[in-house]
């Protein structure tokens, strides 16, 4: 791959992160701080097969199918996280306070009590609206039950992981890594930017074309059945 005389062109920082940040977080490939707004498919290979081959997930050796995903919150973005992932024939935990059996059902979903599902899960993905008895609902005490080898996603709202608990966590070796793309103060200027099994991403996860047309579609029209006492 490395013979292959690619050429150079320009991508911008929020879409490149947009791109590799679902692939990098399942992958165990920790893309971290970019240092520049222009990168090269050569650089990008390069990056990844040195990230793959030294990967500090101890799951990434592992077949794909035998990775248990644990789902904090399977709403509509939850299931639609689910649904993104289902060709990966991937173990699905969740937990939420309201289950909905036919959709478990439909993608072998299995439900389960917030410590198990934290003790079981390879990869942790949080999808929680966000209310002040949330505050800090993913602290340290939550952190330590998690597998040593797992990494949490949070793409959710900031203040629902305690980030002084989860550096903590990540400088013990409590947990292998972390994908963020929201944080408790934003823009975010704390000490998880020096590890570099914290992938982080500015609060982009929703920063393509086609979901900013979809949000904005959506706000009018509820705007208008509001007009309408609807």
């Amino acid at each position: 791959m490395k013979n292959l005389n690619y050429k150079h062109f320009t991508m911008k920082r929020k879409h490149f992160l947009k791109s590799v940040i679902g692939a990098s977080a399942f992958l165990g490939i920790p893309f971290n701080s970019f240092s520049s707004d222009r990168y090269s498919i050569q650089e990008l290979i390069d990056n990844t097969e040195k990230e793959v081959k030294g990967s500090m997930f101890g799951f990434a050796d592992s077949p794909i199918e035998k990775v248990r995903v644990g789902i904090i919150g399977l709403g509509t973005i939850g299931k639609s996280l689910v649904k993104l992932v289902k060709g990966f024939d991937l173990k699905i935990l969740a937990y939420d306070l309201e289950r909905d059996n036919v959709f478990s059902k439909k993608y072998n979903i299995s439900y389960a009590e917030l410590d198990y599902l934290l003790k079981d899960s390879d990869i942790v993905s949080i999808h929680l609206n966000y209310s002040n008895d949330l505050k800090n609902f993913i602290n340290y005490e939550k952190i330590e039950m998690m597998k040593s080898n797992a990494i949490i996603i949070n793409t959710s709202r900031g203040e629902i992981i305690n980030e002084t608990d989860l550096e903590i966590a990540l400088k013990n070796n409590i947990l292998a890594g972390a994908g963020l793309d929201v944080f408790n103060e934003e823009p975010y200027s704390g000490n998880l930017k020096k590890y570099d099994n914290v992938l982080m991403t500015p609060h982009i996860g929703s920063y393509a074309k086609e979901i900013r047309i979809k949000m904005e579609l959506e706000a009018v029209e509820n705007l208008i059945l509001g007009l309408k006492n609807e």
